[in-house]
């Protein structure tokens, strides 16, 4: 008698214990389980972000273009500019659209300074100011050419060294 109720304590402990390893292999699988979510969410989220600086500058971009598609609106320029606390001159290469509105005469310039895509609208006769522009979009470098045809070439340097580039085509045309 002594004998059965020792084998009836020994069969419920190890119930017990089969059933806390159970319990454990769980709480490890849903820890794992857990783990790899957290990762692959945050592999998302950066993926996703860098998406969306890569189509947000060059639709920005084409946005502008396509807005400002009237005839002799859209010139490409170059300009030299030393900041104060520089010693070196850069070359900016800008995207100038100029605009007519109540008798007076507007630019809104594009480019890339300080690694950002920036705009800066001013009267045509302000000087041109790379430092004063309004950051758009983060980029390393931009680039505009103007095709035969009136077609626009970006070129835009992210910050995650990829090059991405398009065409745009100006219906209205440019003479």
């Amino acid at each position: 008698m002594y004998n059965d109720s020792k084998k009836k304590l020994f069969r419920g402990s190890t119930d017990v214990i089969f059933i806390m390893l159970l319990f454990l292999l769980f709480i490890l699988m849903v820890l794992f389980v857990l783990i790899s979510g957290v990762s692959v969410y945050k592999n998302t989220e950066r993926l996703m972000a860098s998406r969306y600086e890569e189509r947000t500058a060059l639709a920005y971009i084409i946005n502008k273009l396509h807005q400002s598609d009237y005839s002799g609106a859209v010139q490409i320029e170059t300009f030299e500019y030393t900041a104060e606390t520089a010693a070196d001159t850069d070359l900016i290469n800008a995207l100038v659209i100029t605009e007519e509105y109540e008798g007076h005469s507007f630019k809104n310039y594009i480019y890339c300074y300080g690694g950002w895509i920036r705009e800066l609208y001013a009267p045509a006769e302000v000087e041109f100011d790379p430092e004063i522009g309004a950051a758009v979009v983060e980029a390393v470098s931009i680039a505009f050419f103007m095709h035969e045809n009136d077609i626009v070439y970006v070129e835009c340097g992210n910050a995650h060294g990829k090059m991405l580039s398009t065409y745009v085509c100006l219906r209205s045309g440019n003479n």
